[in-house]
């Protein structure tokens, strides 16, 4: 059984990341620290039925994904501000836990966040491939 907290962008693990399972009562962060704390407290072994030459490849396969998506996802939220606040129904205030008025956190995230972020995008080199 689990269920979904809601919470605010802030919270974290003690690592940083924002991916948290809370597992009779310990915070677990990270993807694969995720699937692998639950397969040992669960006495399951996702790979039991793969070779090792498969898992080493279901191993690199799952890095290269988590590494590169994040980049994607990052590239596009950069370009598109506007469809981000849209399409999370963001409340800006209650995401940084804030009073200042929604529409100014908004344009502080599309003029200043978004275009900070697109130079860190821009730097890891996604989107500057000729077309």
């Amino acid at each position: 059984m689990y269920k979904n907290v809601d919470s605010t962008i802030q919270l974290r693990s003690k690592k940083g990341e924002l991916l948290i399972v809370k597992l009779e009562g310990d915070d677990i962060a990270h993807n694969n620290n995720i699937i692998n704390q639950l397969g040992h407290r669960f006495q399951k072994d996702l790979d039991a039925g793969l070779s090792n030459d498969q898992k080493i490849i279901s191993n690199a396969m799952t890095f290269m994904i988590e590494n590169h998506m994040y980049w994607v996802l990052a590239w596009w939220r950069t370009n598109h501000p506007d469809e981000v606040i849209k399409g999370y129904r963001m409340s800006m205030q209650h995401a940084r836990g804030s009073r200042i008025p929604n529409t100014i956190l908004q344009f502080f995230y599309k003029f200043v966040y978004a275009r900070t972020r697109a130079r860190v995008v821009k730097i890891q080199g996604m989107g500057t491939q000729p077309k």
